[in-house]
């Protein structure tokens, strides 16, 4: 209280200042220009005069106002009241340094003290609005002492974001949370704060302070969706359901976060119950968004009742969407399970990043590095994840290259199991390799300040990505590329400029579609480790005598028209049987259900959950041919068995991700098996289930021939040696980026840059 009452001394002794001497003559030669005699008893004319202009005030009659308030002030000079209405007055008027010096003079005089809080902060806001050296300040401190008013504490935090000054900040978040309920009860100043906190990287203390609001008002629904987004946000999904599924929940914002954080992690059927309790008459974005997320959770749990009419409902949104040019709803990456066109998948990407501003010049020419190119990788999967898995050898051969250096970016943090741990100690081996992503601000800092040359997006459109990374204006790095983590263009070629791939998963044909310039690899584009990680896997003991059809993707890839041919392959193989994975978990009792409704009796098909890492490979050597999806083929689970020793059956579509597994088939010489129709690839499917022999040659082929596909050092040189091409590419003209295609023999120059 000490240094509120100095400032406030110092505004209203000024009465001797420079400034204020001019109002105070002007009062006295207004009061004598007017004849008013002064009267014997002041008071009750002072407070007459003020009545008066008030009521002036109120009626709108402006012209005389100034004049009432001015006597009032002559004659009773420390009426308070009347110095802070003079000060509105002057304020309306435009003339702030009268209007500061009258607001000081009020907060001086009055006694009050119901008044006071509200004489100060009527002051702090003529401060910000002149906002001359010392204003702001003077405006917090003035504001900071009213603990129990929601605006003012507002106001205090503020002043403290534009004052830029993070401890200032920081305290009074400490004083407001410790003292002051009416912060704690007020949904604005503790958003304001949590959203600034969140800025910061400081997701921890945000969720402190409003864990204590959350105490103290634990019915407050508006207080409990500022928690839940803040956690949301920040990926922090468990807590979201602690947060929220503890309390009756009436708000359809919490109900959508509460829902989708249940289906991130895994909970689908509980998701789809939560997202159908949301009103109908919700708010349109909110409503919009669960009538997205009903059609994917449905598709993640085999639903398929409505599956022709959600599509119609997706696409309709998403047309929408791209015909008025605004943000589409629907993630590109979920996209990707329906049958979309290319053209489709492409303005959704677009979409995505339609408050992004890049930048609109052309790319600066990168010097040649001395000695080594500068390589970022950015993913979220470190650890138990088929990409994380995947990592793990490549990027300790990449680590180990000469010509090349690298700096690993992890939007997560690394997990504790055996492969995160494997990969933290391959880092940790190269000091100042590893950056854990906090924050976006920091990151890019640290990207500039390393002089990359080029960075690779392995998330793209997938979980925890972060595309401020790659869309900022002044990018981490002159080159970005796109890769593997979603099957689709960025859509954003003002920053991203190329996308890794080759001509079997990305025809050239379709290049138009990607807004990126596309790089193909020498052979195969998909960077495995299994060599490393796996070593050789034992064929395991058959548990059935006839054929094993089999597929292990998530069951939102099955469509109800792809699980019918699996249904009639089946039937018109003798004794054989299907083998499906129930991903999610959930799925499980619906899968069962689809698989009577369609006519297949149980015993014949064998629904399992999913195996321990250390067994599936070995379990999946049982399976002999596995039948692939259509509208999103299988991509690592394609690798998983054609690892195992398992042919697979494409069946190929114009899409990125319907090729995946197709280009797999090319790389080890079985393009046989790629089909591209249903009638095809079932007759295909039924050929070869009744021919054992055949099959058993496919696997023999495959024995002999997947260590192409799967020499983890072969692509790590290929890699390589593109990144230099794409590198040499760029600099040779001007900042342009051009398709680069990468050859099968590196001798000098041995690469083709063209033009669509």
């Amino acid at each position: 209280m000490r240094g509120i009452l100095i400032v406030c001394t110092v505004l209203a002794t000024a009465t001797t200042g420079a400034k204020q001497i001019p109002l105070r003559n002007s009062l006295r030669s207004k009061w004598k220009e007017n004849g008013l005699e002064e009267p014997r008893n002041p008071k009750p004319h002072g407070a007459a005069y003020n009545e008066e202009a008030l009521r002036l005030y109120n009626e709108g009659v402006t012209t005389e106002q100034k004049h009432y308030f001015e006597k009032c002030l002559a004659i009773e000079p420390k009426m308070a009241e009347g110095w802070n209405n003079l000060a509105t007055l002057e304020q309306r008027e435009k003339s702030l340094n009268n209007a500061i010096y009258a607001g000081g003079m009020a907060v001086k005089l009055c006694r009050d003290t119901a008044q006071l809080p509200v004489y100060k902060s009527n002051l702090a806001n003529l401060y910000l609005l002149r906002r001359e050296k010392n204003d702001l300040r003077n405006a917090r401190t003035l504001y900071r002492a009213l603990t129990g008013d929601p605006y003012a504490i507002m106001k205090t935090l503020q002043i403290d974001l534009l004052l830029h000054e993070t401890d200032l900040f920081m305290s009074d978040i400490l004083l407001f949370t410790n003292e002051s309920p009416a912060f704690l009860e007020d949904p604005d100043s503790l958003e304001l704060a949590s959203s600034a906190l969140s800025q910061l990287g400081m997701v921890t203390e945000a969720r402190v302070m409003l864990s204590k609001a959350v105490s103290h008002s634990p019915q407050n629904q508006d207080i409990l969706l500022i928690k839940a987004k803040l956690e949301y946000g920040a990926n922090l999904f468990r807590e979201v359901v602690a947060t929220v599924g503890s309390v009756i929940v009436h708000s359809d914002q919490l109900l959508y976060l509460l829902a989708s954080s249940l289906s991130v992690l895994g909970n689908q059927k509980k998701a789809l119950e939560y997202y159908r309790k949301i009103s109908s008459n919700a708010d349109e974005k909110i409503l919009m968004l669960t009538r997205i997320e009903i059609a994917n959770q449905e598709q993640r749990v085999a639903e398929w009742s409505f599956e022709n009419r959600n599509f119609v409902r997706l696409r309709r949104i998403l047309n929408k969407h791209i015909k008025t040019g605004q943000k589409t709803s629907q993630s590109p990456f979920s996209c990707l399970l329906y049958p979309y066109t290319n053209e489709e998948i492409q303005h959704a990407a677009r979409l995505a990043h339609i408050d992004a501003k890049g930048k609109n010049e052309k790319t600066t020419v990168v010097k040649k590095p001395k000695i080594r190119l500068r390589i970022g990788v950015v993913t979220s999967d470190g650890g138990d994840t088929n990409v994380g898995r995947d990592i793990l050898g490549w990027i300790a051969l990449l680590i180990a290259a000469k010509d090349v250096e690298v700096y690993y970016y992890s939007l997560q943090r690394i997990d504790g199991t055996k492969w995160g741990k494997g990969l933290r100690s391959i880092l940790e081996r190269s000091p100042g390799t590893l950056h854990i992503v906090t924050n976006t601000k920091d990151t890019l800092q640290h990207m500039r300040g390393k002089n990359i040359h080029i960075m690779v997006n392995i998330n793209g459109f997938s979980k925890y990505h972060n595309h401020d990374l790659f869309t900022d204006p002044h990018p981490g790095a002159p080159i970005q590329i796109n890769y593997k983590g979603c099957t689709s263009t960025f859509g954003f070629n003002k920053t991203v400029q190329f996308l890794l791939a080759n001509p079997g998963a990305v025809s050239p044909i379709e290049s138009s579609r990607y807004d990126e310039k596309l790089v193909y690899m020498p052979r195969s584009f998909f960077a495995t480790s299994y060599p490393m990680v796996y070593g050789v896997v034992a064929q395991a003991e058959r548990g059935h005598s006839g054929v094993v059809f089999c597929n292990f993707n998530h069951v939102n890839k099955i469509r109800s028209d792809m699980f019918s041919v699996w249904v009639s392959i089946v039937l018109r193989v003798p004794g054989s049987i299907l083998w499906l994975m129930a991903l999610p978990e959930d799925s499980k009792t619906l899968l069962t259900e689809q698989a009577v409704r369609f006519g297949l009796p149980l015993h014949r098909i064998k629904i399992t959950s999913l195996y321990p890492l250390r067994d599936h490979l070995h379990v999946k050597t049982q399976c002999d041919l596995f039948l692939d999806t259509q509208i999103f083929a299988s991509h690592g689970t394609a690798m998983d068995v054609l690892y195992a020793g398992v042919p697979i059956l494409s069946l190929q579509g114009p899409t990125y991700q319907s090729r995946v597994s197709s280009d797999h088939l090319s790389q080890v010489g079985l393009s046989d098996l790629i089909t591209t129709n249903f009638k095809e690839y079932e007759e295909l499917a039924v050929a070869l289930g009744n021919n054992p022999k055949r099959l058993s040659r496919y696997r023999r082929i495959l024995k002999k021939l997947k260590k192409t596909l799967f020499d983890t050092k072969g692509w790590v040189s290929d890699y390589t040696k593109t990144m230099w091409l794409v590198y040499k590419s760029m600099a040779s003209c001007e900042g342009t980026a051009m398709h680069v295609v990468a050859g099968l023999v590196y001798e000098g120059e041995d690469y083709t840059i063209f033009h669509d």
